[in-house]
């Protein structure tokens, strides 16, 4: 398992990058967007492109913020992006509002999450999880 964020600030652009890569050798998902706000896109790419992407973003100008191989990191970050993409899909403004800014934490600033947040995030969760969790 692999996670990597990227940002770009150059010349305005405030952009991220985001690679998660769930099983060894696997394939990972990419997404990107603006900084601080839900991804806008993702696509799939072969395990074998991780570093080939890498440097095409860093040629770009991004900058790797995060580089991490901790399995219960990478994991509440899936949590946390199932949790957006089903607020952004069913929820308010607010609510993704809400969520992003404990995923900038926990992801960005490296900070943990408080019990009364995380309750209200799984309370969310619970409000807007797919059919099929």
């Amino acid at each position: 398992m692999k996670y990597a964020y990227l940002e770009n600030k150059s010349r305005n652009h405030f952009k991220f990058y985001e690679m998660i890569q769930k099983e060894p050798f696997g394939s990972f998902e990419a997404r990107w967007g603006k900084i601080g706000k839900p991804s806008l896109s993702s696509k799939e790419y072969p395990g074998t492109e991780w570093f080939t992407k890498l440097g095409e973003k860093h040629a770009k100008g991004y900058e790797t913020i995060i580089d991490e191989t901790s399995g219960k990191f990478i994991n509440n970050v899936l949590k946390f992006n199932k949790l957006i993409d089903a607020v952004r899909d069913k929820g308010t403004q607010s609510e993704l509002e809400y969520v992003m800014s404990y995923k900038v934490s926990y992801v960005i600033k490296e900070q943990g999450i408080p019990y009364d947040a995380k309750v209200s995030l799984n309370e969310i969760w619970r409000k807007y999880k797919p059919k099929e969790e």
